[in-house]
């Protein structure tokens, strides 16, 4: 699958961006090479300021996948995914197909066995399509001509609630060494079926967040039904999470911090190992520093490092590599010339938003390894942002 080949390209590209500075351009502050739903860098309107097609997106939400030469980007607002044929090398690009919508210039909410109500983070691989439908509260997959939801009893029957065949929002979903893993961002757990379901409402094997898989509550360690202490065994609105199949990565958005389990866990509610963005697991301050994060949204590794979306600091943190110590500070920064300056579209570095450019961000909710290249959802430029591993 050619999207196991990222690997490289990922430690090729946080060495790039961590380089010093390159004509004229600051180091950790380098612009993307690609725009993806834009015509140009300087442009920001929702479906490229026109009506839908297959060249706009409108406040696009989570990560993009690319496996078997497909690349598929959630456009999230216009309740659809976009597939190009191979990685798009020039920027402004029309997609080369569209799912969850008849044609290109739909945009309709669907709870049908076709159709999405906000689809976020997107997977597949060998043929089979998981999707994150976060408003219809449901992960749905797909292989071949069948279809069947994760959270649902019947694939087109909306319902939502806490329970261990039941979601609520759920925001990012993966597959990786036969498991599926969910966060669960309403219900303040990450859910994992320790064998992919093939059909409807199946229920989960293991929660995290929680004691057990009956409660919800965030930061609740003793299941009590009430917010209680936060510590290494809760969440608080989990957004996205990664895994190599043994280390798991849990974005805890409520929380300002991502979570590092070291080994994959085996039993409900098992504390992290090791917590970013807080010097320890049981403050949750939002920080525009090296170290500090502000409602991170999103997560992706090649296996050795790891890059982070954080939303409120309009940025992508980078670290070379998994971090050993709790707080660890961050190597490398997209969106900003260093890691003080936390301001949308400020490209001139004045802590004012202006308008978009190469190298700026605002609320970034997505970042993705996709061949030679890291792809970013910039959500409130409604564009797609592509650096290229150099």
């Amino acid at each position: 699958m050619r999207h196991l080949h990222a690997a490289t390209a990922a430690v090729a590209l946080a060495a790039s961006i961590g380089c010093s500075s390159e004509a004229g351009r600051p180091a950790n502050f380098r612009p993307a090479d690609i725009v993806l739903g834009q015509p140009d860098f300087t442009s920001a309107s929702p479906d490229r300021g026109g009506a839908i097609s297959a060249g706009g997106v409108r406040f696009p939400v989570g990560d993009a996948h690319f496996a078997s030469d497909v690349l598929l980007l959630p456009d999230t607002h216009n309740h659809r995914l976009l597939g190009y044929r191979g990685l798009p090398r020039t920027s402004g690009v029309d997609a080369d197909f569209v799912l969850g919508q008849p044609d290109a210039a739909s945009g309709v909410p669907s709870h049908a066995a076709q159709g999405f109500h906000f689809p976020q983070t997107v997977w597949f691989d060998q043929g089979g399509l998981v999707v994150a439908d976060t408003a219809a509260s449901r992960v749905l997959m797909g292989a071949g001509t069948k279809t069947w939801a994760i959270g649902w009893s019947d694939v087109s029957a909306h319902r939502w609630g806490c329970a261990a065949d039941r979601l609520s929002e759920p925001w990012s979903a993966i597959t990786v060494a036969g498991k599926i893993i969910v966060a669960d961002r309403s219900n303040h757990r990450v859910l994992v079926w320790n064998r992919v379901p093939m059909e409807n409402g199946v229920p989960a094997d293991l929660v995290l967040g929680q004691k057990d898989l009956d409660h919800c509550a965030a930061n609740d360690p003793l299941g009590r039904g009430a917010s209680g202490a936060r510590s290494a065994r809760t969440l608080r609105y989990p957004t996205d999470v990664w895994s190599d199949g043994v280390r798991l990565l849990v974005v805890d958005q409520g929380n300002n911090r991502v979570l590092l389990w070291n080994q994959f866990p085996s039993v409900n509610g098992a504390p992290a190992d090791v917590v970013l963005g807080q010097g320890d697991f049981h403050v949750a301050v939002a920080e525009t520093t090296q170290a500090g994060l502000s409602g991170p949204g999103f997560v992706a590794s090649d296996g050795r490092g790891i890059f982070v979306a954080d939303v409120r600091n309009h940025r992508i943190l980078g670290w070379r590599s998994f971090p050993s110590a709790d707080g660890a500070p961050a190597d490398l920064v997209l969106g900003q010339g260093d890691f003080q300056h936390g301001a949308a579209n400020d490209d001139d570095q004045d802590g004012v938003t202006d308008g978009p450019t190469a190298r700026t961000l605002n609320h970034p909710m997505g970042v993705a390894i996709a061949g030679d290249f890291l792809i970013v959802a910039d959500t409130y430029n409604h564009r797609y942002l592509l650096y290229r591993s150099r």
